[in-house]
């Protein structure tokens, strides 16, 4: 399994040195693999010492069409890996039966499991998400065609009456205001999609339409949600990378949610899902550095509210066969509420309901199992 930090953090002047440290990892994977005085693996390993252009550029073609997002129980992606067997051959849906989860272990590579997550029919093929099939078609094509060189034509893609709602845009005209469903109203072939970015626009560009008011004008409202994605997307890093509890972080990551209720749907809108999802995870990492009971539930209180109004968009988006994220957000919100209510009878429940689904993805052992064991000791009453 290779490891590597975001590509993105690396500046273009450091461009060559982190060229060079993937293809010195490649070379240790690839001796790691068999014995390096023979074999196809110690061939590679060779011409990684010496590259010419062509063998470099084709074995990290491979790395990463072949590879997966190692991420933890949380759903944090944490690295890179290439596993050998068949699990790169795995190919895509939009609705996958299969889940791939990994096994952190302490000092050892992490275990990638295949786990079927629905009933799947004898010949059905098995598949994956490569992406956050969560998300709006357009955005899963983005990353589709970005990282895997393919246009998926999954029942979810073709299911464009769903997508609108998805993507849930929401009709500010006068005397409108959200009370029609805006509608892509422009369906191109996968040729036209493709064609258009190559050129660098949207297949969706201006093709929305207010099924109410007749309202086309919709292209800020898709702009916003793109600047708050790529803003999200930064503040997230920051978060993860332990840099999160800076009130500062909040108090923007909560501004591009409340920019996004203007233009979306609170109803159904993924980026509403996402943006809140976000939020919550702030708040829940902030209670780990506050000493006040008081600071504490007041900051609980404020996640529990943003919950309970984004509620409905976050199921419309998110429950579905294999999301492990729509579960450990459910867990999420019971320790939020045992935290403001020791006694809430219904958290604890549904806390016993998410460490049941995680086992059948993850071991007892598991960090995030164990924080539910926690938790369902400490709140648990006769």
């Amino acid at each position: 399994m290779l490891c590597h930090d975001d590509a993105n953090s690396t500046s273009e002047e450091e461009g060559g040195g982190a060229y060079s440290a993937i293809l010195a990892q490649c070379h240790l994977f690839l001796l790691a693999m068999e014995d390096a005085s023979s074999g196809a693996a110690a061939r590679s390993a060779r011409d990684l010492l010496h590259p010419d252009v062509d063998n470099a550029v084709r074995f990290m073609s491979r790395m990463c069409m072949n590879g997966f997002t190692v991420s933890d129980s949380e759903q944090f992606p944490i690295g890179h890996g290439v596993y050998r067997g068949r699990a790169s051959y795995i190919n895509h849906s939009c609705r996958p039966n299969c889940v791939p989860t990994f096994w952190l272990r302490r000092h050892k590579q992490p275990m990638l499991r295949i786990t079927a997550c629905r009933t799947i029919d004898a010949g059905e093929e098995i598949t994956i998400g490569y992406c956050d099939v969560s998300a709006p078609r357009r955005v899963r094509r983005e990353i589709l065609w970005k990282n895997y060189k393919f246009h998926c034509d999954c029942s979810l893609c073709e299911d464009g009456e769903r997508d609108d709602v998805v993507v849930g845009l929401k009709c500010t005209s006068p005397g409108c205001e959200g009370g029609g469903t805006v509608r892509c109203r422009v369906a191109r072939s996968r040729d036209e999609c493709d064609e258009i970015r190559r050129e660098g626009g949207r297949d969706d560009e201006k093709a929305y339409r207010c099924d109410a008011c007749g309202n086309a004008d919709f292209h800020d409202a898709l702009e916003e949600q793109d600047d708050s994605m790529i803003q999200m997307k930064r503040l997230e890093s920051a978060m993860n990378n332990g840099r999160g509890v800076d009130d500062r972080v909040g108090e923007e990551m909560r501004r591009i949610y409340e920019r996004l209720k203007r233009c979306c749907q609170m109803r159904t809108s993924y980026y509403i899902a996402w943006s809140s999802d976000l939020c919550v995870c702030w708040y829940a990492n902030a209670l780990k550095f506050l000493s006040s009971e008081g600071e504490q539930l007041n900051v609980c209180r404020m996640a529990l509210a943003l919950l309970d109004e984004s509620r409905r968009a976050t199921r419309y988006c998110l429950d579905y066969p294999g999301s492990l994220s729509w579960h450990v957000k459910r867990g999420t919100e019971a320790k939020l509420r045992l935290f403001s209510n020791p006694m809430d009878v219904e958290a604890l429940e549904t806390l016993q309901q998410v460490r049941k689904v995680m086992l059948v993805y993850y071991p007892p052992s598991d960090d995030l199992i164990s924080s539910l064991d926690e938790s369902l000791r400490a709140y648990s009453f006769s």
